[in-house]
């Protein structure tokens, strides 16, 4: 597990107050820019004034951060128990010419 901590606050693109929509380029990103519709549950939980251009979306003052995780699995496919060679410790020939050195 890993934590970072960035120092910037547009790591997840809310930083400081919402996008007027005539700015936006695209309708996807207008779209992006205001998910409110996506909440499902009681509506009178959900301002829709808070979500107009120019309201506050989140606070400058705190950096962006998060975690991560990684889980492996690995498994090694090994062919028949007649074709392995199992060894313990280093492998010794069973011939060893010696020779005279000559000079």
């Amino acid at each position: 597990m890993g934590y970072r901590k960035t120092f910037t606050d547009y790591l997840d693109d809310i930083s400081t107050t919402f996008a007027n929509e005539d700015d936006l380029d695209s309708e996807l990103s207008v779209e992006l820019a205001n998910r409110n519709d996506e909440i499902e549950g009681d509506d009178a939980i959900i301002d829709p004034n808070n979500y107009e251009p120019g309201s506050k979306r989140g606070n400058s003052s705190d950096k962006d951060s998060f975690l991560t995780t990684h889980f492996g699995f690995s498994y090694v496919l090994r062919g028949s128990w007649r074709n392995t060679i199992i060894t313990r410790g280093p492998v010794r020939p069973k011939f060893i010419r010696k020779t005279r050195v000559k000079f």
